[in-house]
């Protein structure tokens, strides 16, 4: 009879904590912060300048209209005209192309077929701040330059807000080249952030031809020195452990380098940190490698 109570008793604790913990639980789970929805893609689809030319002098009148196709989808199109003088009179080059593009984050990249019927050429484009970056692959044929950032009539509010915001030295990724290859404002050694950087820039690893280096690239056309990234073998080993499904844009910390050789010298980017960012701006994950021996290297 003793262990038959004894046993009823025991039901009851047990019965009593398992309460206890239930009540716990339901109150832990309640405390939690109720999932966050993402974000709204944002709509880039308006009218976009870049005009350089003054009248008397050289220089560029350009448009970009994009259009809004929903998931994802853009169709966009670029003309351009080239102002100068020959022989005292004013004169221009022209061209241009339209094509379709895929949105990633604040990210398009186009497949841009050029005025006049020649092939269809990558177009990468980066929104910002009420502007647009734009960044043609050198293969394009569009008989005029029309690389640039073409503005909105959104954009002076948005770049005197950023021009209050501190930090390290940033470079949006479709004005890398103009970085890099200022020698004067920007020293080799230097560390800084490249933003809005194509995910697909990490797609194509490849032997640098030095040990323990590696390029990072788009594809085999990404070739253009200024805008190559390096890396050390560290970053690629913990990079190829990441899954990089559902990053839209990179953000990339580096320092400038530079290749020396016998009759040139040339500049690029050695990456130390990558960091993956979805369609809704959210951090997804963070790589990190060691940086170069030296800034400045034998070709």
């Amino acid at each position: 009879m003793k262990n038959l109570n004894g046993m009823k008793n025991l039901k009851v604790h047990t019965l009593a904590l398992a309460c206890a913990l239930l009540l716990c639980a339901a109150n832990h789970a309640s405390a939690r912060p109720a999932p966050q929805l993402s974000a709204a893609p944002a709509s880039y689809a308006g009218t976009y300048h870049y005009k350089t030319y003054r009248p008397g002098k050289e220089g560029y009148d350009n448009t970009l209209e994009v259009e809004d196709r929903g998931g994802g989808r853009l169709h966009v199109t670029l003309s351009g005209s080239y102002i100068y003088k020959a022989n005292g009179e004013e004169t221009m080059h022209e061209g241009g192309g339209e094509g379709d593009a895929t949105l990633r984050g604040n990210v398009a990249t186009a497949s841009v077929k050029p005025d006049g019927g020649d092939a269809p050429c990558r177009v990468i484009i980066i929104f910002e701040g009420g502007e647009a970056g734009v960044k043609a692959d050198t293969s394009c044929g569009f008989n005029v330059e029309l690389d640039g950032t073409y503005r909105s009539a959104k954009a002076s509010a948005a770049r005197r807000a950023a021009a209050a915001a501190t930090g390290p030295r940033q470079v949006r990724f479709d004005r890398l080249p103009d970085f890099v290859n200022d020698h004067q404002a920007n020293k080799t050694g230097s560390s800084f952030v490249i933003t809005s950087v194509p995910a697909d820039k990490v797609k194509l690893i490849k032997p640098a031809g030095r040990k323990g280096m590696f390029y990072l690239m788009l594809d085999e056309s990404d070739g253009d020195a200024a805008s190559t990234f390096l890396a050390s073998s560290e970053l690629v080993k913990n990079l190829r452990a990441t899954d990089t499904a559902g990053v839209a844009t990179l953000r990339v910390t580096a320092v400038l380098v530079e290749f020396v050789g016998s009759f040139d010298i040339y500049r690029s980017s050695f990456v130390t940190k990558v960091e993956g960012y979805g369609d809704d701006g959210s951090l997804l994950w963070v790589v990190t490698g060691a940086g170069p021996v030296r800034a400045s290297m034998r070709q």
